[in-house]
């Protein structure tokens, strides 16, 4: 993979080093040495990628970048290389406000200082570009986000930004995010290049055709980080097949209750009942406007108007379950997205829901009573039939985006600096850490270190790029020379056939009229759509209403809210295409 990403960058580069005088460029990293046709080549190259972005910025529009010959990383200002433009590290620092979120675990490495993360320290060294972070309070990140707003106290940098009442074209014209769309191509030729190689221009797009934020870019699509996990051992024991389908799975979950004494034989929280739909073409989820939509062609269509039957068969399915006490019978209380490992500890289950950097930390109470936890996959309805849904927690392109404040003072640095994590020096850095430290090259791969791999949980959010960051370019299993072959098999059974129906979130750009009619529509829908379904599952009530159901989601507007999901989806097909 990563010769894959040098090579890649290597063909990005290409078109930085066409610009420079004579088509070479030295720097602390080695000298680059081009011939005549490969430089020709690149020139080509470059002068069709101009065609296909606005390049350039008035002199009003940006003050002289600073210069300082000779040091690691040069960019000019017209995005070409050598003397005379943007040098890092910068003789004289500049210093930028940013707004962002941070989990709990990044705060504890941290010791509640993001900045005492090491790769930022050391993008400090090198860039001399620095950040004071404003982390608000777990549970208050939309308040504090909403008060930033009413009280126009924007920060330099606001990840989330899309999160803005009127989108991010919103946040342009009501002049409080910066519009890229002629800076970017200028200060992040790398990330262009990016964006470029991986045809994911027009996913970073709005629906005005601008750049108002920038997004975090992942070299591929992850594979899932999240499913179930089974106890094998018991399996063998009971002479039971992993189970494949729903049936077998019943089957499996009975032997583990009457056989196994468990009391909760399947476990996953509130938010995860869902999690086993994907066979029924449904997934719901009540924490954005998603709701139960999927992707179907070039459309998006809604479950609960496409195949409500199926939907219908999977509720009463999980009832039925429940019925026999094959579910957790406490999975409403669960808080969080994950079920009590000490359901696993204590043997009170046999199939949980997990993360699969749990699979060898969480459970080793189970383990060390000889407990064989392996992934088991997402159950098809029948014998052999395809998944086209994906399950959740993929890595997806241009998520903790971020947008710079219109009124920042020196974009060009912040955006220059940026780009530095979409060269290869940055990338290594921002995935790996420092070479010798955290990583070697050995043979043109990545090894890590011991320091990395001894916890690679907190190496991850105290030696590389912290969660959440925002621009950079990622590669989403890097940890994975860390895991066990038992950890990755079962994210390869956890896999689905394709994700034909999967929506990437960050390509359904609103316009701010429809974002405030979408918003509006799916606060009651979904609050109703939830409310339905755990009264079905729990036996609190029953789907001999089913059709008034279906009746009342329409009248809640689930069809407009499809129309505006399909509207954006199709202007997203449209800006791809050309």
């Amino acid at each position: 993979m990563l010769k894959k990403m040098m090579a890649l960058l290597l063909a990005a580069a290409m078109l930085v080093l066409s610009a420079c005088s004579g088509g070479t460029q030295t720097n602390s990293q080695g000298s680059a040495d081009t011939s005549k046709a490969q430089t020709s080549q690149a020139t080509s190259q470059a002068q069709t990628s101009q065609g296909q972005a606005s390049q350039g910025q008035t002199s009003e529009q940006a003050s002289q970048p600073d210069t300082n010959p000779g040091n690691e990383f040069v960019l000019n200002a017209d995005g070409s290389c050598g003397s005379g433009g943007i040098a890092f590290p910068l003789k004289d620092g500049k210093t930028y406000t940013w707004y962002r979120t941070a989990d709990a675990n990044l705060l504890d490495v941290t010791n509640g200082d993001l900045n005492n993360n090491e790769f930022l320290k050391e993008f400090a060294l090198r860039t001399n570009v620095h950040f004071e972070f404003n982390v608000p309070a777990i549970g208050t990140e939309q308040e504090k986000f909403t008060q930033m707003f009413i009280s126009n106290a924007l920060p330099d940098i606001i990840s989330g930004s899309s999160n803005y009442t009127e989108g991010l074209d919103g946040g342009v014209d009501d002049g409080y995010y910066m519009d890229l769309t002629e800076l970017i191509p200028q200060y992040m030729p790398d990330y262009m290049n990016v964006l470029r190689e991986q045809n994911l221009v027009a996913d970073m797009l709005t629906e005005k055709g601008r750049f108002a934020s920038l997004g975090m870019i992942y070299t591929h699509m992850q594979a899932p980080i999240a499913g179930y996990i089974i106890r094998q051992d018991w399996l063998d024991e009971l002479k039971l097949p992993m189970p494949e389908t729903f049936d077998e799975l019943e089957t499996v979950l009975t032997a583990f209750k009457e056989q196994k004494g468990c009391t909760a034989p399947l476990t996953f929280s509130k938010f995860g009942l869902y999690s086993l739909a994907y066979a029924y073409n449904f997934f719901f989820t009540s924490s954005d406007n998603s709701g139960s939509s999927y992707r179907k062609g070039d459309h998006i269509v809604d479950a609960m108007l496409e195949n409500p039957e199926d939907v219908k068969a999977y509720i009463e399915k999980m009832h039925d379950w429940f019925e026999k006490g094959l579910l957790d019978p406490n999975f409403m209380s669960t808080v969080g997205y994950m079920p009590d490992a000490a359901l696993v500890n204590n043997e009170a289950t046999g199939v949980t829901y997990c993360m699969y950097s749990q699979i060898e930390t969480k459970f080793t109470a189970a383990v060390e009573k000889g407990a064989n936890l392996v992934g088991m996959p997402f159950p098809t309805v029948n014998k052999g039939d395809k998944l086209h849904m994906a399950p959740g927690a993929l890595a997806e392109t241009g998520m903790h985006s971020v947008s710079i404040n219109a009124e920042c003072k020196e974009p060009e640095y912040l955006l220059a600096a940026f780009n530095y994590l979409f060269t290869e020096p940055g990338f290594l850095l921002a995935n790996y850490g420092k070479e010798g430290d955290t990583y070697n090259l050995v043979n043109g791969e990545v090894v890590l270190t011991e320091k990395m791999t001894s916890n690679i949980a907190d190496g991850i959010r105290l030696y590389t790029i912290p969660t959440g960051w925002g621009p950079a370019w990622i590669e989403p299993n890097r940890q994975d020379s860390s895991f066990s072959q038992k950890v990755l098999d079962a994210q390869k059974a956890w896999t689905p056939d394709d994700t034909s129906m999967f929506i990437r979130n960050t390509v359904m750009n609103y316009t701010p009229e429809e974002k405030a009619e979408l918003t509006d529509i799916m606060g009651d829908l979904l609050t109703y759509q939830e409310e339905y379904y755990l009264k079905v599952v729990t036996g609190a009530g029953n789907t001999d209403n089913w059709d008034e159901f279906v009746a009342q989601c329409k009248k809640l507007g689930i069809e407009r809210a499809t129309e505006i999901k399909d509207a954006a989806f199709s202007r997203y097909i449209s800006r791809s295409a050309q």
